[in-house]
């Protein structure tokens, strides 16, 4: 007989101990401190930012290097994807000679070299040297000093995207953005100004027109997003890429 009170006393206390579990205020209310938040996403990531793509994932590199006299103030940049080195050298032109792996400094050396000046003091620009080379995502193209083949953008966006970058000492800075041989946007990121299509939703964040923001950064982001290629600063300032020169006229 005591056994059975003795189990009787052991279950009753159970019951009572689980029905504390379930009624427990603290437990059961969401707005007490110890409960956990609603989402474990980081708050930034949950709201986004400033930086933060379209698609809310961080940019996957950081170009504020691009700013002040890293690059000096007149080149043009072109991100390429859907194509293979063969094929953008195509694009370009006809390739007059081929001078290896130059880096940033080689490549301003190459361009200087084919400066000519007339009698009168006049500068003669002479065949451009670009660096032509492989990146993550697709093909990079840079060239310094006058180098301007920004009008080959769509033909450069013939298997995929293509977005192009030129800016000068004159404070140009146009870019182009083509897909499938089409241009679908060009603005100057500068002013803010849109010359061809509707804002794209990867200029989303980027601030163009805006007096604060780092323009040459934001720009290069942007041809990032549009095309899926990147570059980071050891790829651009201290990296030797195969360089060409093309004839004159393509």
């Amino acid at each position: 007989m005591s056994r059975i009170l003795a189990l009787a006393t052991a279950l009753v206390v159970l019951l009572l101990t689980g029905c504390g579990e379930v009624n427990d205020p603290v437990a059961s209310d969401p707005s007490t401190p110890d409960a956990p938040p609603p989402s474990s996403a980081p708050a930034s990531e949950a709201t986004g930012s400033v930086s933060d793509p379209p698609t809310g994932r961080r940019p996957r590199a950081d170009y504020s290097w691009v700013e002040g006299d890293a690059l000096g103030e007149d080149y043009a940049v072109a991100f390429v994807s859907g194509m293979t080195v063969d094929e953008v050298l195509a694009v370009l032109g006809t390739v007059e000679r081929s001078m290896g792996g130059r880096d940033l400094q080689g490549l301003y050396a190459a361009t200087d070299e084919s400066i000519e000046f007339t009698e009168e003091g006049q500068v003669i620009l002479g065949p451009p040297a670009l660096w032509v080379d492989r990146a993550p995502g697709g093909v990079v193209v840079l060239g310094v000093n006058g180098a301007d083949f920004y009008d080959r953008t769509d033909a450069l966006s013939g298997r995929g995207s293509a977005a192009a970058f030129l800016t000068t000492v004159n404070a140009d800075t146009f870019v182009h953005v083509s897909r499938r041989g089409q241009v679908v946007r060009e603005l100057d990121t500068l002013l803010g100004d849109s010359m061809v299509g509707s804002p794209l939703p990867e200029e989303r964040g980027l601030g163009f027109g805006v007096d604060d923001v780092g323009v040459f950064g934001a720009t290069w982001l942007l041809l990032e997003r549009v095309t899926g290629v990147s570059v980071t600063e050891a790829w651009v300032l201290e990296q030797a890429h195969p360089t060409y020169v093309f004839a004159e006229g393509g």
